[in-house]
């Protein structure tokens, strides 16, 4: 695991690969929607810092500023005691790992992430709180323009250090920000199913609205910092 040492030429290069991505188009996308590796769906309402997690026939609707919410099965009935706390748990987790490979530039000027270069000029970012494994560390390569080619990753989750995954697939959101969709590495998986928008069409059913009657509103939006997994969260 690499020594991270800040620096303003590292800072100067996240800088450059957040405007790669169009972060202020970013910042300005309210929902986003996604299908991580076939395997689960999500619904991220940005300004409420609400998620929703399809997972195992269940649908989690998760406050992300405490990890609570409630938790519907197969046939629509609300989980309750330890088997809701259980599955909130999960639900969690698969998002912050799912939203995680979604914008990790996002999250380089998140709280506690230190920026740093390798010696062979890469991006290296270490995480010192968030997620659910502090410490995990990042080297990012970028081409010419700031773009995430890559990275290698020194995570508590996986015992080998250095492990490699690709970020290809750059895809547009409808609201200007860019995303990779495909990874090829360990584990080869893609996002799809992708969709934005800056604000909700009120017209439309809230799909967070047993959220709020069930309790509290939400905290103030939050970008999670760090993955719960990495690659090993892939099929």
């Amino acid at each position: 695991r690499p020594d991270v040492v800040a620096s303003a030429e590292a800072t100067a290069l996240a800088k450059k690969a957040q405007r790669s991505v169009d972060i202020d188009a970013w910042n300005r996308t309210r929902y986003v929607g996604w299908n991580f590796a076939g395997r689960r769906k999500h619904l991220w309402d940005r300004d409420r810092s609400v998620a929703q997690v399809e997972l195992r026939n269940r649908k989690h609707l998760i406050r992300l500023a405490d990890k609570s919410g409630i938790v519907f099965d197969a046939e629509g009935e609300r989980l309750d005691g330890t088997e809701a706390k259980e599955a909130l748990k999960e639900g969690w987790e698969a998002f912050v790992n799912a939203s995680f490979w979604l914008t990790p530039i996002a999250t380089l000027f998140n709280n506690d992430v230190v920026l740093g270069l390798s010696d062979d000029g890469e991006l290296l970012v270490k995480y010192g709180s968030g997620g659910a494994t502090p410490g995990d560390v990042y080297a990012l390569a970028l081409d010419d323009g700031g773009r995430l080619t890559g990275w290698k990753m020194w995570v508590s989750i996986i015992p080998v250090g250095g492990m490699e995954a690709s970020f290809e697939g750059w895809t547009q959101l409808p609201t200007g920000a860019w995303v990779s969709t495909r990874h090829e590495g360990p584990f080869d998986f893609s996002l799809t199913e992708l969709s934005g928008a800056e604000r909700r069409d009120p017209t439309a059913p809230d799909p967070f609205a047993p959220l709020f009657e069930a309790g509290a509103p939400a905290g103030p939006a939050t970008q999670p910092t760090k993955p719960v997994q990495t690659a090993t969260a892939a099929p």
